[in-house]
């Protein structure tokens, strides 16, 4: 009989652990450093993607390029961010901007004619409004002399002769301040050609007598003449207002704003209602009684010696 053996029967080895197999990064460096398990691989069949752990990771398969043509990507908008890839979707809480409008290309250039066209349209309507404006503008006022009717059916040759310088009324400062002096005027009136008037006025100055020659020359309206002076704005507009020439006459002087009123008779006495009709006159063209004086009666002058002329018909 075999002897009974005393052997320790024996225990079965332990499985050996399986090392991973190290890179050749970490062979180098010393011991491998347990790394965190990454996600999941691809399912069988897939091909796998580039890894993320960079050149130092096993490379998988190479798959061939497919030859079909890729599905073209959508071009990026003009407007668009450029940074953001047309076909990629956005991240989230990142907006894209609109697209813009077609022909957005000329739109500053549309803006800005519109611009112009609504700058020229402003200037044509202030424009048009000023002469609107000129046009509405009320007409400059009537002149007292304007409001003054001439003397109808009077002849020039009616007026010519000797006539006696009565009343003048005026607002005239000379005539104002020496009212007490006043001296007796006398006037004699020669029709020339058969439309002016050439008037010779004779009165006392210094007690002395004087000559002064005037032209009234006609104007297109009847009853009407200009008396020139030595300067343009020296011009005096002179109307026979009324008119008898077997009494007396009324004429009207106005010398830019200034108008004074005159009554000549036939004689240096008128009747009272000839001077009524003059102080009517008087007050019509806006004077009154304050400024109207009547000349002495007595005293008149007929002639002058020829140093003692003043011809005003030169100037």
């Amino acid at each position: 009989m075999p002897r009974p053996s005393h052997a320790t029967p024996p225990q079965a080895r332990p499985a050996a652990t399986a090392t991973p197999p190290l890179d050749h990064a970490q062979s180098r460096t010393g011991p491998a450093h347990a790394e965190p398990p990454g996600p999941p691989g691809p399912p069988p069949g897939s091909v796998p993607g580039p890894s993320r752990l960079g050149p130092s990771s096993t490379p998988g398969p190479i798959r061939a390029r497919s030859l079909s043509p890729s599905p073209a990507r959508p071009r990026a908008d003009p407007g668009a961010d450029p940074g953001a890839d047309p076909g990629r979707p956005l991240a989230p809480g990142r907006a894209r901007l609109a697209p813009p409008l077609p022909g957005s290309g000329g739109l500053a250039e549309r803006h800005m004619a519109a611009l112009r066209t609504l700058l020229l349209l402003g200037l044509l309507l202030t424009t048009r409004g000023q002469r609107a404006a000129q046009r509405r503008r009320p007409p400059r006022p009537q002149s007292p002399l304007e409001k003054v009717v001439a003397q109808e059916g009077l002849s020039l040759q009616q007026l010519s002769g000797k006539w006696f310088l009565v009343g003048m009324a005026s607002r005239c400062s000379y005539l104002a301040e020496h009212s007490h002096q006043l001296e007796a005027t006398m006037v004699t009136v020669t029709v020339l050609d058969g439309q002016s008037l050439a008037i010779s006025t004779f009165r006392k100055l210094d007690r002395m007598c004087w000559e002064i020659r005037q032209h009234y020359l006609p104007t297109q309206a009847p009853g009407r003449f200009l008396l020139k002076g030595r300067r343009k704005s020296s011009k005096v507009d002179v109307v026979v207002g009324e008119a008898d020439p077997s009494s007396f006459t009324i004429l009207y002087y106005q010398k830019g704003h200034s108008i004074s009123v005159k009554l000549y008779g036939r004689t240096s006495l008128v009747s009272d209602a000839v001077v009524d009709k003059f102080e009517q006159r008087v007050r019509a063209v806006g004077l009154s009684e304050d400024v109207t004086y009547y000349f002495p009666t007595y005293g008149f002058c007929d002639s002058a010696d020829e140093f003692h002329i003043l011809d005003e018909t030169k100037l």
